[in-house]
This record gives C-alpha cells, sequence and structure tokens, in this order.
C-alpha cells in the first residue's frame, strides 16, 4: 500500500479499481441499451431529401420547423451515434 496517497492523490490501485469500475458499469449499460432499445424512423426518406433541397441558403423562402414526439428526451452522446443521427434508422 502507498502511504504517500491522499484524497487528493490517490493510489495506483485506487485509480485503476475505480477506472475498471466505470468502465464496467457504463459497459453494462450500453449492452442493456443495445438489447432492449430500439429506434424506429417514419418518414427518413421525406426528411433527408426536404433538408437537402434547403441546402442552398439563398433558395430558401420560409423557415423550417420540425416537430419530435420523443419517449425520451436525452440521449447521452456516448450512447447514441456521433456521426448522423440517422445513420442507424432503418425506413419506416
Amino acid at each position: 500500500m502507498d502511504s504517500s496517497a491522499t484524497a487528493e492523490a490517490p493510489s495506483l490501485p485506487w485509480r485503476a479499481l475505480s477506472n475498471t469500475t466505470m468502465w464496467g458499469v457504463a459497459g453494462l449499460c450500453r449492452g442493456f441499451l443495445s438489447v432492449f432499445c430500439h429506434a424506429e424512423c417514419h418518414g427518413k426518406e421525406a426528411f433527408t431529401e426536404l433538408l437537402d433541397s434547403r441546402h442552398d441558403v439563398s433558395q430558401r423562402t420560409r423557415g423550417l420547423i420540425t416537430v419530435s414526439n420523443h419517449i425520451s428526451v436525452y440521449v447521452p452522446p456516448t450512447v447514441s451515434d456521433r456521426g448522423n443521427p440517422y445513420s442507424k434508422c432503418e425506413d419506416g
């Protein structure tokens, strides 16, 4: 045991076990979500066509308002894909 370990600077074994615990809990949560949580996208093609048609800012004549019905209002970035939010969606 390292006698120089303090609350501000914990020992190496303590940091290693803490890190292992954090990664283990995160892995269990991610595994649970990937098994029991399924995303559904309805109207994906129409929505992406609309977004593509509005690419040129100078040709826009009106604003675009999007509305979603969410079961959950927060998805941490570690759970979702960091790239395109529609990358894992299937056409529905």
